[in-house]
Order: structure tokens, then sequence, then C-alpha cells
């Protein structure tokens, strides 16, 4: 199967072999993705500061129909 000069069978027994392959770069590529995610999620959780509200606190709510062709329409002066 490695030999890329190696004589199949026929069609099906290549697009087996196409396809296993395949599966296993996805398997890999998965399981690179994960520990990435794990790493990034490390490095960032330690910056992150958890913010307190209490009940009758003021805070500002970002409503997704005000959002438009991805540009955010919160004026300028309430944009930190």
């Amino acid at each position: 199967m490695n030999n890329p000069k190696q004589k199949l069978a026929g069609v099906s027994e290549y697009a087996a072999i196409i396809l296993e392959r395949m599966r296993a770069a996805h398997s890999l590529t998965r399981e690179q993705l994960n520990r990435s995610s794990t790493r990034a999620k490390k490095s960032y959780d330690p910056k992150v500061k958890e913010k307190q509200y209490n009940v009758r606190d003021e805070v500002m709510l970002l409503n997704p129909r005000n959002l438009q062709n991805g540009n955010d329409v919160i004026p300028a002066r309430l944009r930190f």
C-alpha cells in the first residue's frame, strides 16, 4: 500500500486505499487540533479576569440584530 508503483486490482481497491489514508489524515489532524486548543486554553485562562456582577448592576447588552456586515454599530462614546 505504501509503494506508489504497486499494481492495484481496480478502481474500488484504489478508492479503498485513498479512503483509508484520508481517515488516517483526518484522525491525525483532529488529534493535533485537540492538543493545540488545549495548549491555547492553558495559556489563555490565567490571563482572564473573571468579573463579578451584583443584582441591579448596569451592564451593556450586545444585540446581534444591531450588527451589520460583521461591523458593530456600538456608538463610539460607548466603546471601551
